[in-house]
């Protein structure tokens, strides 16, 4: 009974505010042109009496009474204002002074609200000025009599969801609900100084006993004509413009569309924004706190002492970007540069001390062997600078051209007993090499919009120069048992040495693998989008070449592997319903990529791996072919209420190749198919209140900074399965064990979403 009350509190707490939103919707206020002056209208149904107090009325809190005629919470009054700027505010219940939250124009040293009206006695409306855009944060004054600069919103989700497999039961088991409270707070000091940030309280796995609040995101501005500066943290907040697209655009993994989502999730910086020498620069700086902000920290089962996914990297972004206007064409220049510094600790049993660190250390002369440096600190860079130039064609065609050079180096930078001061030893520098690489880029956009159809075709070559036998690259990893980023350039049989729990952090690794490849890669773009009544028709292709040249493949000598991938992704989106949200959507990708016969030479080393498929990783090419048909469409017809019907069907089927075993010499299969589904009723009383109840997995990841969720959610799902396995989510066999898991999961589940 107990844990029954438990489950239900939230659905009503969830009932009680629905319907209060529903019937006592918060404060509104407005003007507009009428035939006999302006007319102010301020929404409030529990307001008792409001006024207009303005500098047109001597500030008097009675001499300019608004309306309530029909009681329905509207107050209304009708003046005749002479031409000029004028300040004003409402007074509600005789004592509150409120700016009008619909009039983004403020003044005066109050946060007074404007309205500037014309010859004819006609003002704008408060429309004409940029509409604020909650709660990202851009300027706005007030919707809340608690302060007149003040502007509140946010929203509250609850998701409880029963599923099967629960902690090794195979009954349909209900879980405890998952609670956000998310509050965001904007704040205009005037029209140049603003800051927003958003509060989250949420529950954990114990449940309403388990609260966590966190300064979710936040950024503060600071904007003048010509010169503006942002500090964010955790927040959405730059896409570069170049065509090489250095910072932003990112696209989520698991999705088939291309989300292009700005930087700035998982990170704290600044943005400075000014115009000199008749152009337009851009210099962001940034530090990584949590490389993947949407996952957990949580212990991992294999391994309990890990916190498993504090991703804090230490790495330190920097961009700059300066832009000018040429006549009709744009020239502009682009740097990014990535800063890692990691302190490995070598009195850990774990971390034994490479040859150029011992070499170091014998080369020391102290006293004893405790006097010698024993913490080392590994920086590893990686920069880029590139030109580019945007140029006008005819027939509404844009040409983008752009190129660089950059550089990658890893060293060991500092030790902790390198100089000496006062009577003891502090940190100091060293210079010991462990790797260094070069590179090039270079890419050509065409792009245009004529008569519905948008088309843009690229082609990127990147050159690497590779390493020498004797040189090693640094990557890190972030939870036992993941791979890197750069997956595509090593297997697990490459790893040379681990240097576990770095800066003090248990879950992050630094890995040392072998010396990366020469390499060469075409990538070509094609996406074509054509609009026509209520239909859209999306076309993307994409194909990928690499040329790999390993001068010491996992220490078998040189090795050479060829490879490309196709990807070609056809969409269709129908539109034939009244309201904007209603769509029928047929989403499919086809991949296609070659396993070259070199593999089996090439894999050498990694054709014995410890577990089944562990070390096959990137080198095998995995074909697929997915279609989705997903929609939101009308119910009530059917179901005789204000129901909608969501649904999304998913069909999956990979192709591996042939040749390849386990450790115990048994073939693998790779050529399996999957199936998953999801359908919600979804029940929809006003435009704040959403109620869905669902089957299956829900293909909405909402554990994300917009409250509408990402499409990620099953990609999501699969990862959490693997980490929770301790597997790695690139490789093949891995891959297709948490397809089964996401086919196999039976669950319902309850989501409830109010904004105000």
């Amino acid at each position: 009974m107990r844990r029954f009350i438990c489950t239900l509190l939230p659905v009503l707490a969830f009932g009680v505010l629905a319907w209060s939103v529903g019937i006592a919707p918060p404060a509104a206020a407005a003007y507009r042109a009428v035939d006999d002056g302006i007319e102010f209208s301020y929404t409030d149904p529990s307001a008792s009496s409001v006024a207009l107090a303005g500098d047109f009325n001597e500030w008097s809190t009675s001499a300019t009474p608004l309306s309530d005629e029909d009681g329905d919470g509207i107050w209304t009054v009708v003046i005749a204002l002479p031409a000029g700027s004028h300040e004003y505010k409402f007074v509600v219940n005789g004592g509150t002074w409120v700016a009008d939250p619909d009039n983004p124009l403020t003044g005066g040293d109050f946060g007074n609200s404007l309205i500037n009206v014309g010859a004819d006695g006609k003002a704008a409306a408060p429309g004409a000025a940029a509409k604020p855009s909650l709660p990202s944060g851009t300027p706005s004054v007030s919707n809340t009599p608690l302060h007149s600069k003040v502007y509140m919103g946010g929203f509250f989700r609850m998701l409880m969801k029963s599923r099967t497999k629960a902690d090794g039961d195979t009954r349909l088991r209900v879980q405890r609900p998952e609670d956000q409270f998310n509050l965001d707070v904007t704040a205009n000091l005037n029209q140049k100084v603003w800051g927003t940030l958003r509060l989250q309280v949420r529950t954990g796995a114990g449940g309403a006993n388990e609260l966590t609040t966190d300064l979710y995101k936040a950024q503060s501005n600071f904007e003048e004509d010509n010169f503006q500066v942002k500090a964010f943290y955790n927040d959405e907040v730059f896409n570069s413009d170049e065509p090489l697209e250095l910072l932003g655009h990112i696209d989520l993994r698991g999705t088939i569309t291309e989300e292009h989502r700005p930087f700035g999730q998982g990170l704290q910086g600044a943005i400075l924004r000014m115009q000199p020498f008749g152009g337009q620069l851009e210099i962001l700086y940034a530090d990584t706190y949590d490389r993947d902000i949407f996952n957990r920290s949580e212990p991992t089962i294999a391994d309990p002492r890990k916190d498993g996914l504090n991703q804090n990297t230490g790495t330190d972004v920097v961009f700059g970007r300066w832009s000018r206007q040429v006549g009709s064409s744009l020239f502009g220049f682009s740097y990014r540069g990535e800063f890692s510094d990691w302190w490995v600790n070598f009195t850990k049993q774990e971390n034994p001390y490479p040859t150029e660190v011992s070499d170091h250390r014998d080369a020391q002369v102290r006293p004893n062997d405790d006097d010698k440096s024993d913490n080392f600190e590994l920086a590893n860079d990686r920069q880029f600078g590139a030109i580019d130039l945007t140029l006008p064609l005819p027939e509404d065609l844009t040409l983008q051209a752009s190129g660089g050079y950059g550089w990658y180096s890893a060293r060991w930078d500092l030790g902790n007993r390198e100089d000496v001061q006062g009577q003891g030893f502090v940190n100091g520098k060293v210079d010991l090499p462990i790797g260094n690489q070069q590179f090039y880029r270079t890419k050509v956009v065409l792009s245009g919009d004529r008569s519905g159809l948008r088309a843009r075709a690229s082609h990127e070559i990147n050159y690497e120069l590779g390493m020498d036998a004797g040189e090693n690259q640094i990557v890190y990893r972030t939870q036992p048992g993941s791979t890197i980023e750069d997956r595509d350039r090593f297997v697990v049989q490459d790893i040379r040495q681990i240097y576990q729990d770095v800066n003090g952090v248990d879950a992050l690794d630094v890995l040392r693998l072998g010396p990366a490849p020469q390499a060469l890669t075409h990538r070509t773009e094609i996406d074509l989008s054509y609009d026509w009544h209520d239909w859209t028709v999306d076309l993307e292709f994409d194909r990928i070449r690499d040329n790999l040249n390993f001068v010491d493949f996992s220490g078998n000598g040189p090795a050479t592997l060829n490879r490309w991938r196709w990807r070609t992704s056809p969409r269709l989106h129908w539109k034939p319903f009244q309201k904007e949200r209603y769509h029928l959507s047929l989403l499919s990708e086809f991949l296609r990529t070659n396993n070259p016969s070199v593999f089996d030479a090439v894999g050498a080393a990694n054709t014995q791996p410890a577990l089944p498929a562990q070390g096959y990783g990137s080198f095998v090419g995995m074909e697929s072919n997915e279609i989705i048909f997903q929609g939101l469409v009308p119910a009530e017809r059917f179901l005789g209420a204000s129901l909608d019907l969501r649904f999304d069907l998913r069909f999956i089927s990979y192709n591996g190749p042939d040749n390849l075993s386990d450790s115990n010499g048994q073939p693998l299969d790779l050529d399996r198919d999957f199936v998953a589904y999801y359908a919600a009723l979804v029940y929809r009383p006003i435009e704040r209140v959403h109620v869905e109840v669902g089957v299956g997995v829900d293909p909405t990841f909402y554990d994300v900074i917009t409250p509408e969720g990402w499409g990620n959610g099953r990609q999501q799902f699969r990862d959490d399965y693997l980490v929770q396995q301790r597997l790695d989510p690139y490789n093949p066999i891995n891959v297709l064990d948490a397809e089964q898991e996401l086919e196999d999961r039976v669950q319902l589940s309850i989501n409830a979403l109010i904004t105000f």
